[in-house]
């Protein structure tokens, strides 16, 4: 076996088997971009029925698109687990549920495929994930909503 296969090969199993090519030609921000377009869709169908109305002229209509908007949050929280483990964490906790979405990632260093120590991050992923959507129970106790996520006010770029 000559170097470049030796590098070659330890590269491929730094990776656990998968090629380097092939963990490139995962489509990660397609992906997340796609969730996001859920988030966007989820937050227009609630900001167009405008439950806030609704509960004054048709309570039941708007208990109806209340739960709609909670149970797509449900499902926003299985698609961003991968993206956002810690918030989408406590985006289940807050619907009511008990227990781990998914293996909760901690940061360690480790060699990558140039032998360069990185920090990554790595998680005790030998029991799967719960990263399937289920119906929300109708009368489940949901947690007053809190912010998941810090606004950054970053300075105005001159290159713009």
């Amino acid at each position: 076996m000559s170097i470049a296969d030796s590098a070659s090969s330890a590269r491929s199993s730094a990776f656990n088997g998968i090629s380097i090519n092939d963990a490139v030609s995962v489509q990660i921000k397609a992906a997340l971009q796609e969730a996001l377009s859920v988030a966007q869709k989820t937050n227009q169908y609630v900001s167009e029925q405008e439950p806030w109305k609704l509960v004054k002229t048709n309570p039941a209509r708007a208990q109806t698109v209340i739960h709609t908007g909670l149970q797509l949050i449900d499902y926003l929280k299985v698609l961003l687990c991968p993206f956002f483990p810690f918030s989408s964490q406590q985006l289940h906790e807050m619907l009511g549920y008990r227990g781990t979405i998914g293996p909760q990632p901690t940061l360690a260093e480790a060699l990558d495929p140039d032998d360069q120590v990185r920090r990554v991050l790595i998680g005790n992923y030998g029991t799967l994930p719960v990263w399937r959507p289920s119906p929300i129970p109708v009368g489940q106790v949901v947690s007053a909503p809190s912010m998941l996520f810090k606004k950054l006010n970053l300075p105005e770029r001159s290159d713009q």
